[in-house]
């Protein structure tokens, strides 16, 4: 007899992959995907950004190297027209945002029109109780308020209050500060028509459009080193696994009290098998001689 059950042994050559096993790899992949991709979409806006700003800074600018918009015309019928205010305020870093960026700031107007750059309060004063219109620019969109009053003061240039000022045309150092920009009559008088633009040096957008195209490119590099880890399969972690207990199969005791095997055979299995041979020869032998008696017998 043999054993029909498979002894229980661990199994130390194979291995396989539990939920446990691929759980940490698959985590770390996932992350690193989100990782380079927010990676890859912020390299692409720093450089496009960067070549954008560079692409304006070769084709926008006019002769004198000033980037400017195109004339509009205002009016009003009022004394005065205000554009304003503008605030210019210091970075963290103690930077000024205008200096820096806006450089020199030029107005120009029709040539019998003045125009002048203050600061917004000493303006707000000297236009106090005149018929003006303010001028604000809210997103994409320019409002108009309308403050009724009577003439302003005559020759307006006499005033101390302006920082840059002239008829026709107005130069100014753009400096930290809340400005606007006062259109009148050089002498005071009602109905205010001209046509105005601005231009500016910016100075800054060069090198700052040249450093977020470098940094957008690294950016854009680094994400794009830690995609293709992604792709690159953790090794797995061996987990043994060993089969199932089977208990050894129950055997008999034997008359001296130790177990023997069930497929043993008893000490006197031997004796018996022998004298059944011999028993069978003799039963054998004895039929033979009965019947050569009875055919010897029997009358001719």
């Amino acid at each position: 007899m043999t054993d029909d059950h498979p002894r229980a042994r661990p199994d130390t050559g194979g291995a396989v992959t539990g939920p446990h096993a691929s759980a940490g790899g698959w985590t770390g992949r996932r992350t690193a995907a989100v990782v380079g991709a927010l990676l890859v979409v912020l390299g692409s806006v720093l450089a496009a950004a960067g070549s954008l700003g560079l692409w304006v800074d070769a084709t926008w600018r006019d002769d004198d190297g000033f980037l400017g918009t195109g004339a509009k015309s205002f009016g009003t019928s009022g004394y005065a027209l205000v554009l304003g205010p503008v605030d210019m305020r210091w970075t963290d870093v103690g930077v000024p945002i205008g200096q820096e960026w806006l450089g020199v700031v030029e107005l120009e107007v029709d040539r019998d029109v003045f125009v002048g750059i203050g600061a917004a309060d000493d303006v707000a004063d000297y236009l106090a109780g005149v018929d003006y219109d303010e001028l604000r620019v809210d997103g994409t969109a320019i409002g108009r308020r309308h403050q009724d009053g009577g003439p302003a003061p005559s020759e307006p240039a006499a005033r101390p209050i302006w920082v840059a000022y002239g008829t026709g045309t107005a130069s100014w150092q753009a400096e930290e500060g809340r400005w606007v920009v006062a259109v009148l009559n050089p002498d005071g008088s009602r109905v205010v028509d001209t046509e105005l633009s601005a231009r500016a040096s910016v100075p800054a957008l060069r090198p700052a459009s040249a450093a977020l195209l470098v940094g957008g490119l690294l950016v854009l590099a680094l994400g794009g080193a830690v995609l293709p880890l992604t792709a690159v399969r953790p090794p797995r972690r061996r987990v043994p696994v060993v089969g199932p207990v089977v208990p050894p199969e129950p055997v008999a005791p034997t008359s001296e009290g130790k177990a023997a095997p069930a497929d043993s055979e008893g000490p006197d299995s031997a004796d018996d098998d022998r004298s059944w041979r011999a028993g069978a020869r003799d039963a054998v032998g004895c039929g033979g001689d009965a019947e050569r008696t009875t055919v010897g017998d029997t009358p001719s």
